[in-house]
């Protein structure tokens, strides 16, 4: 039958269509296949070429492991974009990218093994924004090389990955819920600090469960409450609470407190002759507590007079304060800076009159309370005195009971006292005698053998220590 021209003109226009959009849509269906988005990864150094063969110039060499964007293919080649430059790599030499990103909705952290910056780039080329201390968490957002692109404390830049670990946790495998008990009232957090709102307070002896860590509080259930306490105020349920040991908080620092026993015995010791060594290795038979004493350098292992039973192994040194342990069982502070102003003769004199009336007179620094008064005499040999800085503090109450106290300090939530505010906190735990002692990292307690105060840092190694025996 013929067509009429109608016919004929309309079957012309649909065969014109197929003409002209068929290939549209082909292409359209063969880039979906490799999406401009896709990414591939070197598996060796690898040249970018101006074309898709070996013949063409190469642009640049990118190392292994980088990551190029697919945006076409020529044969065996694939055209890519990497830094901004586009060329063309042999397919060979590419792979699909391994990828530790997380699934979607979950984030994956990271700890640091040590002290380590924060920088603007991925390279050490780059500014540093903040210090990250060592074992804090940060939230992995990227790779570039082996630098990784994290978040910490709001902060975002690279971090080293070789100074990076999957953190501990203390979260059951087994998904059985950790229980946790309150050693006293203890403020229930909306967020890991002091600084945000109590939520409430929960009463000494109640049972919280586990759910994370953040540093040095732990986010817990109760009821069905959910916030954050500090760690130091949690113990396992039957676990027996340290004796005499206190977690309190003065002017947002953390203060471990160990207060002893009426009749309570003390002893100084020096460790290894003429080494510098870590508090944990300085040991004494029937200790019970201990801390770091005196000021030191490199050139000597304690900082002005160390006398024991007599016998004289450092000397006294005018700027030092002395702090004496009378056969009484009482400590006395004294200071012989400025016997007619600084006579030798007079000096050598007292020091030895005061040895058969002592168990020990050491040089501390400072003293922070004399007959139940502030009292910073000494304080102006020292500029970081009026400075908040972790801090080691020990005194005497008007019973006899001897006080070790040592702050926190260089981390999150806690600033570290100046030398005012250390007066300040031994006069509310009741000392009528205390002294400063070295700071810093050198601010260490063991209780039984457990260091109970955190630093931002490794403690250094001291020269001398104070014990509180058995």
């Amino acid at each position: 039958m013929k067509k009429s021209l109608p016919q004929k003109i309309l079957f012309m226009a649909i065969v014109f269509c197929l003409v002209l959009f068929t290939p549209e849509i082909s292409t359209k269906a063969t880039a979906a296949s490799e999406s401009s988005s896709t990414l591939y990864q070197t598996t060796a150094n690898v040249n970018l070429r101006a074309g898709a063969s070996s013949k063409h110039k190469v642009i640049l060499t990118i190392p292994k492991g980088k990551n190029v964007t697919y945006l076409s293919k020529s044969g065996s080649w694939y055209k890519v974009k990497y830094a901004n430059k586009t060329g063309y790599v042999s397919s060979s030499y590419l792979k699909k990218p391994t990828t530790s990103k997380p699934a979607t909705g979950t984030s994956i952290t990271y700890q640091t093994t040590a002290s380590v910056n924060l920088r603007a780039g991925a390279s050490t080329k780059h500014k540093v924004i903040v210090t990250i201390p060592k074992g804090k968490n940060v939230t992995y957002l990227s790779k570039s090389g082996k630098w990784y692109k994290v978040k910490y404390a709001n902060k975002t830049g690279y971090v080293s990955s070789t100074y990076l670990k999957k953190p501990t946790t203390s979260q059951s495998n087994t998904g059985a819920a950790v229980t946790y008990q309150t050693t006293t009232n203890a403020n229930l957090m909306d967020g890991a600090s002091t600084k945000h709102n109590v939520i409430l307070t929960i009463p000494k002896g109640k049972n919280v469960t586990y759910i994370s860590k953040t540093g040095s509080w732990y986010k817990v259930q109760y009821g069905n409450k959910t916030g954050f306490i500090n760690s130091a105020y949690l113990i396992k349920p039957g676990q027996a609470a340290v004796p005499n040991y206190k977690f309190t908080r003065y002017y947002d620092t953390n203060i471990h407190v160990y207060t002893s026993n009426p009749n309570a015995q003390l002893a100084v010791s020096k460790g290894k002759p003429n080494v510098l060594e870590s508090l944990s290795s300085i040991t004494l038979p029937n200790e019970i507590a201990k801390t770091n004493m005196g000021f030191f350098d490199s050139k000597m292992e304690h900082g002005g007079l160390f006398m024991v039973n007599g016998q004289v192994t450092s000397n006294h040194k005018p700027k030092y304060i002395i702090m004496e342990y009378k056969k009484t069982g009482k400590i006395d502070i004294r200071s012989l800076a400025n016997i007619l102003s600084g006579n030798n003769l007079m000096i050598d004199q007292e020091l030895e009159n005061m040895k058969g009336s002592n168990y020990f007179a050491v040089g501390t620094s400072y003293s922070l309370i004399q007959d139940g008064k502030r009292n910073l005499a000494h304080s102006e040999y020292f500029a970081n005195s009026k400075n908040r800085n972790p801090r080691t503090m020990f005194g005497q109450t008007k019973d006899g009971r001897f006080i070790m106290a040592v702050t926190d300090g260089r981390v999150n939530g806690s600033s570290g006292l100046t030398a005012s505010q250390s007066a300040d906190v031994m006069l509310k735990l009741g000392a009528v005698e205390a002294v400063n002692l070295d700071g810093g990292g050198s601010s260490t307690l063991y209780i039984g053998g457990n260091l109970m105060n955190k630093l931002g840092e490794s403690p250094r190694k001291i020269g001398s220590a104070l014990f509180i025996l058995k």
